[in-house]
C-alpha cells in the first residue's frame, strides 16, 4: 500500500514502476493473482455444465483439461481449495500501485470526477502524479500534444493553420467489442480560434487566429522539450521570421498500455474507467502561415 510517507518515494521511481495504480482504503491489497468467482467457471449459466457439449467442446484435450476454467463447479473448488488461481495471460508484469484514499487529494492529480474504487489509472508519461483512466489514457495523451501544438503556433503568432489528418484512427475495443471511430478534432486554444470542417469525415480543419502580441513561446508546455521539430520551428520564427511551414504531429507510443494490459486488468477484477481506447499511429500535417512580426 502505497502511504502519506511513501508517496514522494513512489513518485520518484521510474516511470514503469509507478504507472498504473488503483485507489483503496485502508482494506487490504490487489493479490498476486485474480480472484476465483464461481461465475468465471461457467460459460453461460451452472446449468450449461451439465450438458454434454460443454463437456465436448471442440479445443485441444491437453490444453482443455489442464485448465480448471474448463472443469465447471468441479474446477471452481479446485481452485477454491487451493486458494489462487493462474493469473490471466496479458501484458502485465505486476497487479497496479495500490495508494491510500486520504493520500491522493493531497498529493496526486485526477480528472474531473476521479478517482473511483477499483478503477486503474496510467500515470503521465512526462507529469509525475497526474494520473488518468486507463481507459481513455491514449485520447487524452493525444488530444494533450495536439492542443499544445496550436498553442504553440497561435503564440508564435499564425494566423491560419490547415491540418490535415494522415494516417491512424482511434479503435474502442472491450473485451468482446471491437469497433472504430474516426479520430475526432480537438481545439482548446482559446477564444481567438475559430475552426471550420472542409469535409464531413473531419478529415481536414482551418483553424485561424487573431495574433494580438509579439511572437513568444507558450509557458509550461509539457511537450515541446521532446520535439525537435517544434524547436526548430520556433527558433526560426523567432530569430529568422519565418512566415510559412509544414510540421507534423506524430502519436505512435503506447507507453505500455496495450490490449493485453486492459484484458489482464480486467482479469483482476478491476475497472478501465470506460471502453478501452487503444493507441494507433497517428500522424496530423500542419501547414501554417504566420502573420508579419510587423502586424503583431
Amino acid at each position: 500500500m502505497i502511504d502519506d510517507n511513501s508517496i514522494d518515494e513512489f513518485l520518484a521511481r521510474p516511470y514503469r514502476d509507478r504507472q498504473l495504480i488503483v485507489l483503496a482504503d485502508s482494506k487490504g491489497s490487489i493479490e498476486e493473482s485474480p480472484p476465483i468467482r464461481l461465475s468465471d467457471y461457467f460459460r453461460a449459466s451452472p446449468f450449461e455444465a451439465l450438458t454434454k457439449e460443454y463437456w465436448t467442446k471442440k479445443v485441444p484435450s491437453k490444453e482443455y483439461w489442464t485448465n480448471p476454467k474448463n472443469w465447471g463447479l468441479w474446477g471452481y473448488v479446485y481452485d477454491k481449495s487451493k486458494g489462487t488461481q493462474p493469473a490471466p495471460k496479458s501484458g502485465l508484469r505486476r497487479p497496479p500501485n495500490r495508494v491510500s484514499l486520504k493520500e491522493h487529494a493531497a498529493r496526486l492529480r485526477f480528472p474531473p470526477g476521479h478517482p473511483l474504487y477499483d478503477t486503474v489509472y496510467a500515470g503521465h508519461p512526462l507529469q509525475p502524479g497526474l494520473y488518468l483512466p486507463i481507459a481513455n489514457f491514449h485520447r487524452f495523451l493525444f488530444e494533450e500534444k495536439f492542443n499544445e501544438l496550436l498553442a504553440v503556433l497561435w503564440n508564435l503568432g499564425a494566423f491560419e493553420v490547415g491540418i490535415t489528418f494522415i494516417q491512424g484512427k482511434s479503435r474502442s475495443t472491450g473485451v468482446s467489442v471491437d469497433s472504430s471511430i474516426p479520430v475526432e478534432i480537438p481545439v482548446s486554444v482559446g477564444a481567438s480560434v475559430s475552426t471550420r470542417r472542409s469535409s464531413e469525415t473531419g478529415a481536414n480543419l482551418v483553424a485561424t487566429f487573431s495574433p494580438k502580441a509579439k511572437p513568444e513561446l507558450p509557458k509550461n508546455t509539457v511537450w515541446m522539450e521532446y520535439e525537435p521539430t517544434w524547436k526548430n520551428l520556433a527558433t526560426s520564427r523567432l530569430e529568422g521570421q519565418l512566415k510559412t511551414m509544414e510540421v507534423e504531429l506524430v502519436y505512435d507510443d503506447d507507453y505500455g498500455i496495450d490490449g493485453s494490459v486492459a484484458v489482464g486488468l480486467q482479469g483482476y477484477g478491476l475497472k478501465l474507467g470506460g471502453e478501452f481506447s487503444r493507441k494507433e499511429t497517428t500522424r496530423w500535417k500542419f501547414h501554417v502561415t504566420f502573420a508579419s512580426t510587423s502586424a503583431v
